[in-house]
């Protein structure tokens, strides 16, 4: 994996989308893979954190998806959209949340510290199993 981490809207659109339809799967491959889509969207932020331009770059894209979340909730307020529409959207404000464990070495989702390689080695698996 690159030093970077690809943050352009319709990759990140991507990740959410898949991760909607992991929300609540039964199977441990599911759960697993969401966790690994979640940590995906976390160290992005924490990349953002030590790196302007990389935080400049991302803000517009962040944004334009929290415009997206208020989009889908309505819909789904007003019986547009079938109520199996990804609860991961909120997701995503959890994961940001989750930036201070990580910059502190505490993950929430796995119970103790993730490296950067440890993460990097479960996305490629993810990455993989999911053709992104």
């Amino acid at each position: 994996m690159g030093a970077r981490l690809r943050h352009d809207l319709n990759y990140l659109r991507t990740i959410v989308t898949e991760a909607g339809a992991l929300q609540g799967g039964p199977a441990p491959r599911d759960r697993a893979l969401l966790s690994v889509l979640s940590d995906y969207l976390t160290w992005l932020a924490v990349d953002a954190l030590e790196d302007e331009e990389l935080a400049r770059e991302l803000a517009p894209t962040l944004a334009r998806l929290r415009d997206e979340m208020d989009e889908v909730a309505g819909e789904l307020r007003r019986g547009r959209r079938s109520t199996e529409m990804p609860a991961y959207y909120k997701g995503v404000l959890s994961a940001m949340e989750e930036i201070l464990s990580f910059r502190y070495g505490e993950d929430l989702l796995h119970g103790g510290p993730v490296s950067r390689d440890e993460f990097a080695e479960a996305w490629e698996l993810t990455r993989k199993a999911l053709n992104l």
